[in-house]
């Protein structure tokens, strides 16, 4: 019972987009990146990677201190980002061979996920 508790006293996800039930603010898990390479492009992103390495959590690990994380409307969504989270990683492990095409693409489908169209894209 105890542990019933603890679930009802979380809060839901912030941030819900309401046409994809997903929350914006996990793009957090790249702006970091994204910003850098916006401002001065790979070499930047390349620079920040090699001077502090950058992981994306996936989506559940991201809210884990929240409920209702996955639900109907968004687990087809969040499966994806899973995988592109994890894909985004084997991209950055190696800041000397990033291909910027595939980082860019990869942002462009987190984005598109999160948002439900192509509003932003780098």
């Amino acid at each position: 019972m105890e542990e019933f508790s603890k679930i009802e006293d979380k809060e839901e996800v912030p941030q819900i987009h309401s046409k994809t039930g997903i929350s914006q603010d996990y793009a957090n898990q790249i702006n970091g990146a994204v910003s850098s390479f916006n401002r001065k492009g790979l070499s930047l992103l390349k620079d920040k990677l090699k001077e502090r390495p950058f992981h994306i959590k996936k989506y559940e690990e991201a809210f884990s201190e929240y409920k209702n994380i996955v639900n109907e409307k968004n687990r087809e969504g969040i499966q994806k980002l899973n995988e592109l989270s994890l894909r985004m990683n084997d991209i950055l492990k190696d800041p000397d061979s990033i291909n910027e095409d595939s980082f860019r693409d990869t942002c462009n489908e987190i984005y598109s996920i999160i948002y439900g169209d192509r509003s932003i894209e780098i």
